[in-house]
């Protein structure tokens, strides 16, 4: 190879190692990018699961459907937050613990949805569902009390409002008892008038009903569907702080991977060119100082036969090739000058 040819090549191979050397940072950055970006997804999701539980909290408070609305949209917009988060995080642990946080969000909206359910079919109001109809049977039974004149029975009766209204109150399944002991002495009293035992009958379906559907929400917050969406709630926390440690030590390492790849990278392809340089600059060295041995031997001897070894096939080689040239061409000289002198030798004699 020709030592244009070699510099050449030192010089691409340098370049385009500089080259990989500022992809590799425009890499770095890109990953950083995001990661900053998906550190503030994860901080949008936080916000959105506060807005999910905070929209529970209200339909709890006010037993009002449009805020039940309100948390299906939220949980679109915490999906959609998800997916785009898990575009970004080049993670396999962080995209477990993402695709199990999506999950833990679509089983908090269905347990959610089943939540308000179960309290439309119990009654969102005093005049819906179960309760409605339990207030509407206790009127009819007190309505046909006092027009049969049995108003002795509405002391009974009035404990079992008093009851129903405790159990309403605590949700305690002691007042269930107590209720049903009530109604089956108000049964008894009024056994001789179907009529008014009937509507005894009437209330204490409607008002099972309620109970029962008390009991499917939750007689407090670790039960029924309130359990499980408490629950699920619980594991969705869980998961995002994790999710929160997983990416901020990814973010961490990538920031100290960042740190010291490129120096490692820049060093490699430093000591390559310094390595490469250093072989040019033998391969150029050594014939060079080859050749100006020789000259010198033959200007110390006067020796017109020796010859200079030629090392290989390039400019240095050519210069030796010319050296040698030069060499034969004065040896033909002096052949030629000796020649000459014999012949003048040999005519004046």
């Amino acid at each position: 190879m020709s030592i244009r040819n070699k510099l050449l090549s030192v010089g691409f191979i340098a370049t385009a190692a500089f080259i990989l050397l500022l992809a590799l940072m425009m890499l770095f950055q890109s990953q950083m990018s995001d990661l900053h970006r998906a550190s503030e997804l994860r901080e949008s999701v936080h916000n959105s699961l506060l807005q999910l539980r905070r929209a529970e909290k209200d339909f709890l408070l006010r037993m009002d459907k449009s805020y039940a609305e309100k948390l299906d949209q939220q949980a679109d917009v915490t999906k959609k937050r998800l997916e785009q988060l898990n575009a970004l995080v080049d993670d396999k642990t962080s995209s477990q613990l993402i695709a199990q946080l999506e999950s833990q969000v679509e089983g908090y909206s269905k347990n959610f949805e089943r939540l308000v359910n179960a309290f439309e079919q119990r009654g969102l109001n005093e005049n819906s569902g179960a309760y409605g109809a339990l207030r509407s049977a206790t009127h009819e039974l007190e309505e046909a009390i006092d027009t049969a004149g049995r108003t002795e029975l509405l002391v009974t009766l009035l404990q079992v409002r008093r009851s129903e209204k405790d159990f309403m109150l605590r949700f305690d399944d002691k007042y269930l008892g107590r209720v049903e002991g009530l109604l089956d002495e108000l049964k008894k009293e009024l056994s001789a008038t179907p009529e008014l035992a009937s509507k005894v009958d009437a209330y204490r379906r409607d008002f099972d009903r309620y109970a029962t559907r008390s009991k499917e929400i939750g007689l407090d917050e670790e039960s029924g569907i309130k359990g499980e969406v408490r629950d699920v709630a619980s594991n969705m926390e869980a998961s995002l702080d994790q999710l929160d440690k997983q990416l901020s030590d990814l973010l961490q390492s990538r920031q100290a991977t960042m740190k010291w790849v490129p120096v490692v990278v820049f060093a490699v392809i430093a000591l390559i060119v310094i390595a490469m340089l250093v072989w040019v600059i033998r391969s150029i060295n050594k014939p060079l100082n080859q050749l100006r041995k020789d000259m010198h031997k033959v200007q110390r001897s006067n020796d017109l036969t020796l010859s200079s070894e030629k090392f290989r096939d390039d400019e240095l080689g050519d210069l030796v090739d010319s050296f040698n040239e030069l060499l034969t061409y004065f040896r033909g000289v002096i052949q030629q000058i000796n020649q000459s002198v014999e012949t003048v030798n040999s005519l004046t004699q």
